[in-house]
């Protein structure tokens, strides 16, 4: 190996180790929920449970086995929006409460049916003292759609009247369904994680570019 192919892989290295420990300081993916620690439906509901008493018969959630995007387990949703008080949360408290401040956006996976009604489906979001931090609503037609879909919720988006600036206290989550059709179906949530600032990957690829450019410069 001559002097200057050295000198670069050695610089490469460097870079690499820096680049990793940026990246673990910058941030990382946040698990909010995968649905796989749950060892028995009465352990999911302790978990997850309608927002209200009336609430039980629009949304009732349950642990579902047999469909899932991956692992096991998955969370099952038997809306049926026609009875009172045709809507429904899902409800879920995260403890310790997490800091989502250096997020961009939430994802899931999601399953519907084509016999599904069409609904409005909504993420809300709630700090541990019970200020909305935001919400954000999806098209009446995902409640319809049969593979598994990536929803993304932009952090950046949220509807006006949030408590910004509070997203360091992350402390519940809801998913709710509103009623448009006022129908009945089921819908299938999995793998909801929190997704970390993109510009902390891309300042690393350039943090790395820029010492492969110097090093070659000075091996010329």
């Amino acid at each position: 190996m001559n002097e200057g192919l050295s000198l670069r892989v050695q610089w490469f290295a460097v870079a690499m180790l820096a680049s990793c420990s940026f990246a673990a300081s910058a941030g990382a993916t946040i698990l909010v929920d995968d649905f796989e620690s749950y060892a028995d439906e009465a352990s999911f509901d302790a978990a997850w449970f309608p927002s209200g008493a009336s609430q039980a018969a629009t949304v009732p959630p349950s642990l579902d086995t047999a469909v899932f995007h991956s692992g096991s387990q998955s969370m099952r949703i038997d809306y049926n929006l026609g009875n009172d008080p045709f809507f429904g949360q899902v409800r879920h408290n995260i403890s310790p409460s997490q800091d989502w401040s250096n997020l961009s956006e939430v994802e899931f996976w999601y399953l519907g049916q084509d016999t599904n009604s069409e609904e409005i489906l909504g993420f809300r979001f709630y700090t541990s003292f019970g200020s909305e931090i935001g919400r954000v609503q999806f098209p009446i037609s995902q409640t319809k759609v049969t593979t598994w879909t990536r929803g993304v919720l932009d952090l950046s988006n949220f509807t006006p009247g949030g408590a910004v600036g509070q997203e360091n206290d992350v402390a519940q989550i809801r998913i709710a369904l509103t009623g448009s059709d006022f129908g009945s179906g089921v819908i299938w949530i999995d793998d909801i994680q929190g997704v970390p600032e993109p510009t902390s990957m891309a300042l690393v690829f350039l943090g790395l570019s820029g010492v492969l450019l110097v090093s070659r410069r000075r091996c010329a």
